[in-house]
């Protein structure tokens, strides 16, 4: 993850959204999600809107899965850029 976001390398996309995915469990048990809401916050979500669609879903989908186990300071954190997201994109 500290690698900068490549938006024309599909295999980081596709690892990205695998990683997140396979890491919702061990949200559910207790794992903090900080460093990838951080990383999303840094590095994806600036380039969002250049990413291709099917992409922007799944991101958003594995960011709404892993939501009930953000910490609150975590959350306060990475809101605004979730609300600019959705603004943009209605």
């Amino acid at each position: 993850m500290a690698s900068k976001m490549q938006v024309s390398d599909g295999d980081h996309i596709a690892r990205l959204i695998a990683c997140l995915f396979m890491a919702i469990p061990f949200f559910e048990r207790g794992a903090s999600n900080g460093k990838f809401l951080n990383y999303l916050n840094k590095h994806i979500f600036p380039v969002f809107d250049k990413l291709p669609e099917e992409w922007k879903v799944d991101l958003l989908k594995d960011l709404a899965e892993s939501s009930p186990y953000t910490t609150p300071q975590d959350s306060r954190q990475i809101l605004p850029s979730v609300v600019q997201l959705l603004k943009a994109s209605i």
